[in-house]
């Protein structure tokens, strides 16, 4: 597997009418803008727009195979404190799913992080997800200073 770093560019700077560079769509389209509540829409330029807008500020890495195909995204801010990693995201090409491909992106996130002289990686976990997670050696913390809360409205 082949990773690197891809240079997304900025929201502000496409129209609906733009082409989208097609390693950037791939990857856009992969990420999904997970996490995020982004809308459907009828235009595609439009939906990238709005991952790109979701993802603003992150580094974004790809994770590609011999033919250069991209398997998996991942969305990070790196220097989110002097000590900590941010994972915000990853994802796996749904054909992919269940490979072990995951397992391949976090250990390549664990050691960039580690390159970067990074002691702790945060990340939010949806709860489907922390099986995954809990697997590789995280723990949930039960004594977080924020909670994800919501509220239905009538």
């Amino acid at each position: 597997m082949e990773f690197d770093k891809l240079e997304l560019p900025n929201a502000d700077d496409l129209t609906s009418d733009d082409e989208v560079d097609e390693d950037i769509r791939n990857a856009l389209l992969i990420h999904g803008g997970v996490g995020s509540n982004i809308p459907e829409s009828d235009n595609e330029t439009d939906r990238l727009i709005d991952i790109l807008d979701a993802v603003e500020g992150q580094d974004f890495y790809t994770m590609r195979d011999e033919m250069g195909e991209i398997l998996g995204v991942a969305g990070v801010e790196p220097d989110y404190s002097h000590d900590e990693f941010r994972i915000h995201g990853i994802v796996v090409h749904p054909e992919y799913r269940g490979s072990g491909l995951g397992i391949e992106l976090m250990h390549f996130l664990e050691r960039l992080a580690s390159n970067k002289n990074k002691t702790y990686i945060g990340l939010i976990a949806l709860r489907q997800s922390m099986n995954f997670y809990e697997r590789l050696g995280y723990i949930e913390q039960k004594q977080a200073h924020a909670a994800l809360m919501h509220k239905h409205l009538s």
